[in-house]
């Protein structure tokens, strides 16, 4: 029986087993923790159809879809899209990470924090509610909100980043990060150094972060409006009652059309945090025009050159921390996850993998195992067998 294909890279075929040989393994090996985390989520990335489908993608197909927990299941009149909000959501769980004094970062504190005005919107209550389901003793809610943006990103035509697993669950809200739209630029590179990054990597994070989706006008009516808060910019309403102004032609699609547009000054011109006539909350354009576009000209150069480097950045977002503030520290590593959280190594899908093993024994003595194995293939090679034995 033949599954859906998961990612570019890979296929995967499922075939009934009702014999022994197929699924022999070494019995005298157990699985420690770690092996046990990466099983499961390397479940939940690569089951993402067929037979054995276990339903986490289903929120961001296709990638313009926006599950909504409060109405119906696909709702897609409100001008809102889940892959976006689970790169927003990664982002500022990430956000409050300080790599010198060991807090903050991806601990899934942001359901703590969703009072805290940078992160207005339904996005975080949206995401946590569908990621809630999964959530178990292998799978932190920490783990599915790096998963979700590797989903939403690699899912979307983006590249695939690496997942790693092990994060801990904080039980209270973390540190306070200042990168709201109006921040000044000083205020913005000194979280982002907090983080672990980079002037360069903030600008990097920030155009990757913001080619998919766009800004709402319900959740931030000072985007669009001058400083007296009257309405300078009118927006289409059809399938849009929030009032989403994109930030390119190709809201659904990780690309580097945003900043391609802004450096070109046409079509959205970057999107409203560089175009919004309330100057105050043009945190894009400040970011970008730090280094005179030299960060966004690179990345814009072709997709794979974007592609690249934001495997890169978001890969350390989601996992690891570089210190580079030469008055507190030399230059270290250090996990943008709490203190004291050991991850998991990179996760490697199985090409070969059992699934819901059965042994049955009957009166005779006779013993039969039955169950799947899930086989993957990586693109160009020769198409899964249609039996295993």
């Amino acid at each position: 029986m033949k599954a859906s294909q998961s990612f570019p890279w890979v296929s995967q075929n499922t075939c009934t087993v009702l014999s022994l040989l197929c699924l022999l393994v070494n019995s005298q090996q157990i699985p420690d923790r770690t092996s046990l985390i990466n099983y499961e989520l390397e479940q939940l990335l690569v089951d993402t159809g067929g037979i054995n489908d276990r339903t986490f993608k289903s929120a961001i197909t296709p990638c313009s879809n926006y599950a909504d927990h409060g109405g119906p299941v696909n709702d897609n009149t409100k001008g809102l899209q889940t892959s976006a909000q689970w790169i927003r959501v990664a982002f500022h769980d990430f956000n409050t990470a300080n790599v010198h004094s060991g807090e903050g970062g991806m601990d899934a504190s942001i359901g703590f924090e969703t009072l805290r005005p940078t992160n207005a919107g339904p996005a975080f209550n949206d995401s946590l509610f569908f990621f809630q389901s999964f959530v178990s003793d292998m799978v932190s809610m920490a783990d599915l909100i790096a998963l979700g943006a590797v989903m939403g990103i690699g899912s979307c035509g983006g590249p695939y980043v690496p997942l790693r697993g092990g994060r801990i669950d904080a039980t209270e809200a973390g540190p306070l990060a200042h990168c709201d739209p109006d921040t000044p630029l000083p205020g913005i590179f000194h979280t982002f150094h907090m983080t672990g990054m980079s002037n360069k990597e903030a600008i990097e994070l920030t155009a990757c972060g913001h080619t998919m989706g766009g800004v709402h006008k319900n959740v931030f009516p000072q985007i669009g409006t001058d400083a007296e808060h009257q309405v300078t910019e009118s927006v289409d309403l059809t399938n849009n009652s929030d009032g989403r102004v994109t930030f390119d032609d190709s809201v659904d699609v990780f690309d580097p059309h945003t900043i391609q547009e802004y450096l070109a000054w046409r079509g959205k011109k970057g999107g409203p945090m560089v175009t919004t006539s309330n100057k105050i909350n043009r945190n894009d354009l400040r970011l970008y025009t730090s280094d005179r576009n030299s960060t966004v000209k690179e990345l814009a150069r072709s997709k794979e050159a974007f592609s690249s480097a934001c495997s890169r950045v978001i890969y350390k977002m989601l996992n690891v921390g570089c210190c580079r503030i030469t008055h507190l520290c030399k230059l270290t590593y250090a996990q943008t996850v709490p203190r004291g959280v050991e991850l998991t190594p990179d996760i490697e899908p199985y090409q070969v993998k059992p699934i819901n093993i059965t042994l049955n024994i009957d009166w005779k003595g006779d013993m039969e195992i039955g169950g799947y194995i899930r086989y993957l293939n990586k693109a160009g090679t020769k198409p899964a067998p249609a039996d295993l034995l």
